[in-house]
């Protein structure tokens, strides 16, 4: 368990107790002591040095961070898992009919179209304008994921197949569109996940 603190002292050592707790479970507790300017850091030591499952950690800025080399969670296994988990409630957000065109030509055209072009401008003549373009669309589309990369110590590999994870996104959104146009209500856990577009379908279903 992470709990963020930051000028915690007076309800830190009751918000520890309280996941400590918990029963018929293996459990570590780890606060993340984002500088605190009160006593959070020492009643989490005091605390600590009474119970070995709970842990101090003063690294880290609780706003935004990336605490993989703390603790991991992993929703899905193996492929078709993820390809399913991320498409079951898809068409409430980016695969909504509304919004997945101009996402798309967006996304292909901002993070994937500059990486092609720049390949073609390697293998093919292309005038230096286009050139210079083409390398500073790449480095827009870039820019942030590098930036992820350094700020969270985050992979560089996946970092590089950037455009490659647009492509794959796009197409779990494809996909849920598809399935959800078609009446194929996503299956999840082997029963049906229902979402805001079905749960009418699923009523009037149930009504006759």
């Amino acid at each position: 368990m992470l709990i963020p603190a930051r000028n915690e002292a007076r309800s830190i050592r009751a918000a520890v107790d309280a996941v400590l707790t918990s029963q018929d479970v293996t459990l570590e507790v780890i606060v993340l002591d984002d500088h605190s300017e009160d006593e959070t850091a020492s009643v989490v030591r005091q605390m600590a040095a009474q119970d070995p499952r709970v842990r101090l950690e003063t690294t880290l800025m609780t706003d935004i961070c990336d605490v993989t080399r703390l603790a991991t969670c992993r929703m899905y296994r193996g492929f078709a898992e993820l390809w399913n988990g991320l498409a079951k409630n898809a068409t409430e957000g980016l695969a909504a009919p509304a919004t997945i065109v101009p996402a798309t030509v967006l996304l292909l055209g901002g993070q994937v179209m500059p990486v092609i072009l720049f390949a073609y401008g390697l293998l093919a003549p292309m005038s230096t304008a286009g050139r210079v373009l083409t390398c500073l669309a790449v480095v827009a589309a870039y820019y942030p994921r590098i930036s992820g990369c350094l700020r969270f110590s985050q992979s560089w590999r996946g970092t590089l197949l950037h455009p490659c994870e647009i492509v794959l996104l796009l197409g779990i959104q494809w996909y849920a569109l598809g399935r959800a146009t078609m009446g194929r209500p996503a299956v999840w856990k082997g029963r049906p996940y229902v979402t805001a577009s079905t749960r009418g379908q699923i009523e009037i279903a149930d009504g006759n």
